[in-house]
Parts: C-alpha cells; structure tokens; sequence
C-alpha cells in the first residue's frame, strides 16, 4: 500500500481528532513472513499524519492590530545561542 486516505465524516465523535492526533508519526511494523524459508524478521514503516478538515472562513485582520517586531544577533552569537534585541521601528 503507497496511499490511504481515510475520511471521518462530521458528528463521527466529539473529539475523534483529539483521539487520533496522537497516532501521528512513523509507524513500525516487524514481524516474521509465512512466505520466508529463512523465517527472517521484516521490517515495515509508515508515516501517518493526522488533520482536521476545516471549513473555509473570512478572516479580517486591521492594519492596527499588526505589530512589526525586527531583531538582530547579539555581538556574542554562537550556533548554539543567539541572543537577539528588539528593535522597533
């Protein structure tokens, strides 16, 4: 199998997602094959993500509730921390 898709459809539960949210990422399956003679572990992964389908919706954003934030690295920046400084403007 390369794709599945499966559909909940509405009123499915009250709180399907939050119960199928937390089988999101990779899945492992190991098990020993009737088919191998050498009765060998295989292995099998899947990935599984899980999204709530939402209705589309208007979104009005006035330009008053929009604040610019610009930083810039400290003078002692590493790779392992970056202290930054607000700057507004």
């Amino acid at each position: 199998m390369r794709r599945h898709q499966i559909r909940l459809p509405p009123g499915q539960g009250p709180y399907a997602y939050g119960y199928l949210k937390v089988e999101k990422g990779v899945h492992r399956l190991v098990r020993i094959s009737p088919f191998d003679a050498a009765k060998r572990r295989h292995t099998s992964f899947s990935s599984v993500d899980v999204m709530p389908e939402v209705e589309d919706v208007e979104v009005e954003i006035r330009p008053d509730d929009i604040r610019w934030i610009r930083t810039v690295p400290g003078a002692k920046a590493d790779r392992t921390s970056i202290k930054s400084k607000p700057r507004f403007g």
